[in-house]
């Protein structure tokens, strides 16, 4: 068998040790590369698949050596669906993850589309995992840690639409905002809830509806050919998800954004606003020395620090069709996430502590490894501009849900320090790295 993408993602071999996970569409392309990448990294694999070619996917989930369950399933169907859960239940006891993976992707005009092919096409892409969800994580089961996972379509976000893919669209979309709605529901059962934003993918399917687009768009078919995604990578970038989902719960991901999180493809992690005007500089007394730039070092990273605690608590307290939101847009506009950003401005606590104790001699000679590596990415200085110009929005972002003046004014005033205090880790590390 190849090597699988998901192996040199650099994610824990055993993070899915344990768990059981269904995946609809597995039978060939994208969904048994995505089956493939949650056996390697320990789980049990339910194959639902409508065609024969199930067989060879479990029989692939086998040879990692995980179980594997191949069930006959049409999506569109509620009774198959449900004969997929009976089944499923039986096997494991139960179902930890969910990957709604299967899809049809006609390319048909609208004046040719009848409303039987309409129908068909929304029962697979939509009702499906609406009814998926239903039959696998029933009230009664409280266990936690459980996942779902939507795969949506770049297609539904296109601003231009594309043209003879209405239907396809239109469930993606659909998809996109059921996965939203959905989160807060199932994050009292312990199930966390995200989507995936995927583009042109190399697959069987997919080739397909791209030599007839390509027609469509008088477009070379080769050229939609030289920009797929390979498979592998998404399934990686679904495996990452799975693992990761408590960082992205009632939010949607795009796969490229992951895929330059775990090395698969160029591209920086953390981005800064692109077009958008900076942040005012903020005045701070240019740093003469080492020694004045160590003694400064804790001082404004604890203050970073802060900055970063005081949003959780933030989110905390937002309400929950609110807080995928906030969570969402701080991802977007600095490229790390909460848990991220905690861990990084640990890490800059820590340097400054070893910058402060070696400081003092103010030799440029003495400045451990771990100061240098403060400021050895070439990203940190999009991800404090992009925090800054994130906390410097809040205010407008809040006044779209309350007419409360003096709160807001409040809110303004918080949210100004808090920028501030960013601006000035940001002068500070500029400091840094031209030592």
């Amino acid at each position: 068998m190849p090597k699988l993408e998901v192996e040199i993602s650099g994610i824990d071999r055993r993070a899915l040790r344990g768990k059981v996970a269904v995946v609809t569409g597995a039978g060939r392309g994208l969904g048994r590369e995505i089956a493939l990448a949650l056996a390697w990294l320990g789980a049990d694999i339910v194959v639902a698949e409508i065609e024969d070619t199930g067989t060879e996917t479990a029989k692939q989930v086998e040879a990692l050596g995980r179980r594997a369950l191949f069930v006959p399933t049409d999506v569109g169907e509620e009774s198959s669906i449900y004969r997929l859960a009976v089944k499923s239940i039986k096997a494991f006891g139960g179902v930890d993850i969910l990957v709604n993976n299967a899809a049809l992707a006609p390319v048909v005009s609208v004046d040719d589309t009848d409303t039987a092919l309409w129908d068909r096409v929304l029962a697979v892409n939509l009702r499906g995992p609406f009814l998926l969800v239903k039959a696998l994580f029933p009230d009664r089961q409280k266990a936690k840690d459980r996942v779902v996972i939507n795969i949506l379509s770049g297609v539904a976000t296109n601003a231009s639409g594309l043209e003879q893919m209405a239907a396809y669209s239109v469930s993606k979309a659909g998809l996109a905002s059921f996965t939203v709605a959905l989160a807060p529901e199932m994050e009292k059962k312990g199930v966390n809830v995200c989507g995936l934003w995927v583009g042109m993918t190399d697959t069987p399917g997919g080739r397909d509806a791209f030599r007839k687009l390509s027609a469509v768009l008088g477009l070379s078919y080769n050229n939609f050919l030289a920009q797929l995604t390979p498979p592998g990578h998404v399934a990686a970038a679904v495996a990452y998800l799975v693992v990761n989902v408590r960082d992205y719960h009632g939010t949607t991901a795009e796969d490229r954004e992951i895929l330059a999180r775990l090395g698969l493809v160029n591209g920086p992690v953390f981005q800064s606003r692109a077009g958008e005007e900076e942040p005012v500089e903020v005045k701070m007394t240019e740093p003469a020395d080492l020694s004045t730039i160590a003694g400064e070092a804790e001082a404004v990273f604890r203050e970073l620090s802060t900055v970063v605690d005081r949003m959780e608590e933030g989110f905390n307290r937002l309400p929950m069709f609110i807080r995928p939101i906030a969570v969402s847009a701080l991802r977007k506009q600095t490229g790390l996430n909460l848990r991220e950003w905690r861990n990084w401005t640990s890490e800059l606590l820590a340097g400054a502590g070893e910058l402060s104790r070696t400081g003092r001699d103010g030799d440029t000679g003495l400045i451990p490894g771990s100061a240098r590596r403060l400021v050895a990415s070439e990203d940190w200085e999009g991800a404090l501009l992009g925090l800054a110009g994130y906390l410097k929005g809040i205010p407008e972002q809040v006044a779209r849900f309350t007419k409360d003046q003096e709160g807001l004014r409040q809110l303004a005033e918080v949210a100004h320090q808090q920028e501030q205090a960013v601006l000035r880790a940001r002068r500070l590390m500029q400091s840094i790295a031209s030592l």
